[in-house]
C-alpha cells in the first residue's frame, strides 16, 4: 500500500544557525490524559518535570498509538490503516512518503537509533505482512515507526545498526556511543499500555528512573543534551486537539530537561503536538520539515533552549565540538589546538581566557 505524505517539505532552516542542543532522547509512554500523570502516580516523572519544562499544552495528533508515533518521525497524518494501528502490517510508507527523521539524519552525516525493549532482535520487521502481526504485547510493532518506513526496512544491515532491542542502550551509553537522536520506548507493560496494578503509571515511573538516570549522568547529555518525556496519546474518550490536528489525540503530560534550557523548571503554555516535536528536532539539525511539522499552525519547541555555540555546517559540527573538547583539556593553561574558521577561533580564545582567570 502506497501512502501518501502530507503537503512538501519546508526549507532547510539556515546552515549557520546555532544548534541549541547536540544530543537528544525521546522516551514516550502510553495512553494516559494529562491530568492522570501527578506527584502521586508518577513521582519520578513529576520531579523531573519540576526541574525542566512542562509543556502545559501539548496533545497527540489522533488516536490510535500509530498515527502518534508516525507523526513524530515523520510528520504524516494519520490515515485509515494508522488509526487502526496497522495490525496486519500493510501499511508501510512508500517514497516518497518514507522520508523520516532517522534518514534524514543519516543523509546530513548525523546517526540515529531507536531501543525498543522487549524487542526480539534488530529490526524486528513481523515475519508475514499482510497477515496479522505477533507483535502486540510487550514489543508492539505499532510503537516503532521506523518499521513503516520502506527506506529504513529496506535498508536490512543499516536497520539492524540502528533499530536495536532496548537491552543494548545501557551498554551503549555507558560506552559513549550516543547517536544525535534516540528513540527510547518501553515495552506495553512499562510504558502503561496495560495498565492494571503491574502494568500501571508506577510501572513506567519506576522504569524511567532506570533509563533516566544514566542518561542525565552521561557527558552527552551535561555537554548538551536534551530529553523529552512524553506520552503519544490520552485515553479515547479526550479528543481535544490544537494546532490545527484533527482527529485529536488529546492532552498528554510533557516535559523537556537539557542543562541548556533557558528557563528551567518553569511552565510553557504553548500549544504543541507532536508534530512540534518532529519539527523541533528538524530545526535544531538544520533538517528540511516533513508533512505537517511544516505547517504554519505548528510550534517550534526550540526557544526553549538557549542559543550554543555557532556552527559552520550540519554535518561537521559534532566532529568539531568533540575534537575541541579533546583538544582544550581542562588545566588552567590549556589550549584549543583544533580551530575552525574564524567563530571557532574566537570561541577558543574566550574558553582558554576564561580558564586562565
Amino acid at each position: 500500500m502506497v501512502l501518501v505524505p502530507h503537503g512538501a517539505t519546508a526549507a532547510v532552516p539556515p546552515v549557520g544557525a546555532p544548534r541549541r542542543f547536540d544530543h537528544v532522547w525521546i522516551i514516550v509512554f502510553e495512553n494516559t490524559d494529562h491530568d492522570a500523570v501527578t506527584s502521586a502516580s508518577m513521582p519520578y516523572f513529576t520531579e523531573q518535570a519540576a526541574k525542566g519544562l512542562t509543556l502545559s499544552k501539548m496533545f497527540g495528533v489522533g488516536h490510535a498509538s500509530l498515527t502518534n508515533y508516525i507523526a513524530m518521525t515523520s510528520g504524516n497524518a494519520p490515515l485509515p490503516k494508522t488509526r487502526a494501528d496497522c495490525f496486519s502490517y500493510d501499511c508501510v510508507f512508500e517514497a516518497p512518503a518514507d522520508d523520516n527523521v532517522g534518514s534524514q539524519l543519516q543523509a546530513a552525516g548525523l546517526d540515529w537509533r531507536g531501543y525498543f525493549d522487549g524487542a526480539p532482535g534488530p529490526c524486528p520487521v513481523p515475519p508475514n505482512p499482510g497477515q496479522t502481526d505477533p507483535y502486540v504485547r510487550g514489543y508492539a510493532t505499532r510503537h516503532d515507526p521506523f518499521m513503516y518506513y520502506r527506506r529504513i526496512v529496506a535498508d536490512r544491515a543499516g536497520c539492524e545498526r540502528r533499530v536495536r532491542p532496548y537491552t543494548d542502550f545501557a551498554h551503549d551509553l555507558a560506552a559513549g556511543s550516543v547517536p544525535q537522536y534516540t528513540l527510547l520506548v518501553p515495552d506495553t507493560c512499562n510504558d502503561a499500555h496495560d495498565g492494571g496494578d503491574k502494568c500501571g503509571l508506577s510501572t513506567a515511573d519506576r522504569w524511567l528512573r532506570t533509563a533516566l538516570e544514566p542518561i542525565l549522568a552521561s557527558k552527552a547529555y551535561r555537554d548538551g543534551g536534551a530529553v523529552v518525556l512524553t506520552f503519544d496519546e490520552a485515553n479515547l474518550a479526550d479528543t481535544t486537539n490544537c494546532c490545527g490536528t484533527e482527529p485529536a489525540g488529546g492532552h498528554i503530560a510533557t516535559a523537556l530537561l537539557s542543562p541548556r534550557l533557558a528557563r528551567p523548571a518553569s511552565v510553557d503554555a504553548t500549544p504543541y503536538s507532536h508534530y512540534s516535536l518532529l519539527r523541533t528536532v528538524e530545526e535544531n539539525f538544520g533538517l528540511p520539515l516533513l508533512g505537517h511539522a511544516a505547517d504554519a499552525s505548528t510550534h517550534s519547541m526550540l526557544s526553549a533552549f538557549a542559543t550554543a555555540m555557532p556552527q559552520t555546517s550540519t554535518s561537521t559540527v559534532s566532529t568539531t565540538t568533540v575534537e575541541s573538547d579533546k583538544s582544550s583539556g581542562s588545566g588552567p593553561n590549556a589550549g584549543v589546538a583544533l580551530i575552525v574558521g574564524s567563530v571557532a577561533a574566537i570561541v577558543a580564545f574566550v574558553v582558554v581566557r576564561s580558564r586562565k582567570r
